[in-house]
């Protein structure tokens, strides 16, 4: 990971653009493949695409249209600066704090999330950015980093993981078509059931800042591994694990 101070203006720009940079390339892959998720609102059309892990870095990609809306919306409902905020979202964020703002375009942010039992909860130091392109689309993505302000405190309960991430918000009439994507590796002991778990979180949450963009009065719950659809044998294997 890179290292980037918390103050160090120079350096968190260098990173942004490289960042950027890969997001970009990742949005381009031609390797994703369409998954086997159906979007259970109505009229929703959330898609969910995977690639093949590549090493210990998984890779999801969710693409969806959102109603009447528009970048400036989506990035206030989607990217809030309060720990508050994000929860009606997020059921399985615990902390949230934003270390610093080294630009107008960037900042450092600490992020805690619950993991199912008897997996070490995660948590990330990621470096944020925003970028507004002359066709009215913004990106909004980050990368994880070292910051020596914000120290790992890894062991049995909880442990640092690593994630690349980003959206693409594109205003189309008075809708938008939003993208995002994310290599992340959980680090860690991570059973098998749990990448399954998170892709199907991300979706939960994409569902319900949707639902807060309709003027929907919706907050996120945590997902219950009965509840998407995991077989008999694999809640078996985890509980073996």
């Amino acid at each position: 990971l890179r290292v980037v101070n918390a103050d160090d203006t120079a350096q968190a720009q260098k990173v942004s653009d490289e960042v950027f940079a890969a997001c970009e390339n990742l949005f381009n892959d031609k390797k994703w493949t369409l998954g086997a998720y159906s979007d259970p609102d109505e009229g929703g059309d959330l898609k969910l695409f995977t690639q093949h892990a590549i090493g210990t870095f998984h890779l999801v990609k969710a693409v969806m249209s959102i109603q009447n809306t528009t970048p400036e919306k989506i990035i206030e409902v989607m990217h809030p600066d309060n720990f508050e905020d994000r929860q009606k979202f997020s059921a399985d964020l615990n902390a949230f704090q934003i270390i610093s703002r080294p630009t107008k375009d960037i900042n450092i942010q600490h992020l805690g999330y619950y993991a199912p039992p008897p997996v070490a909860a995660r948590d990330m130091c990621f470096l944020v950015s925003t970028k507004k392109l002359d066709d009215g689309s913004v990106y909004v993505y980050g990368c994880s980093i070292d910051c020596p302000q914000v120290p790992k405190n890894n062991g049995a309960l909880l442990v640092r993981a690593a994630s690349m991430w980003a959206w693409h918000i594109l205003p189309v009439g008075p809708h938008c078509l939003t993208t995002y994507v994310n290599c992340f590796d959980p680090k860690g002991w991570t059973p098998r059931f749990v990448i399954k778990w998170l892709a199907y979180s991300v979706a939960n949450e994409l569902r319900v800042c949707r639902g807060i963009l309709q003027g929907k009065d919706m907050r996120a719950k945590k997902i219950a591994l009965e509840d998407m659809g995991f077989t008999k044998e694999e809640l078996e294997e985890k509980e073996k694990e």
